[in-house]
């Protein structure tokens, strides 16, 4: 048995197959639509279950990737520009 892939970005399970139509999944890919038509294999508890690496992709984490942008804006700007920014301008008091 094996696992066949189709032209839209699903698998269908439960096949015989050759080598020309076997599914060959590589976690590095670019896009995300194999990895999760993989995940979403199994119809029922007991259908076929994939198991291994989905999806391996390097990319920034998110808090890393803002702290250095913010340190780069605050590098071009300065402090003179944030406490004009802060203190400058039209300002109202509320009580």
């Amino acid at each position: 048995m094996g696992v066949r892939a189709r032209p839209t970005p699903s698998v269908e399970s439960g096949w015989d197959h050759d080598d020309g139509e076997l599914a060959v999944h590589y976690p590095h890919g670019r896009s995300s639509s194999h990895a999760y038509a993989l995940s979403r294999l199994a119809d029922r508890p007991t259908g076929p279950t994939p198991i291994g690496v989905f999806r391996a992709i390097d990319r920034p984490v998110y808090g890393a990737a803002m702290t250095a942008e913010l340190e780069a804006a605050h590098e071009r700007a300065g402090d003179e520009q944030l406490e004009r920014l802060l203190r400058g301008g039209e300002t109202w008091t509320v009580s």
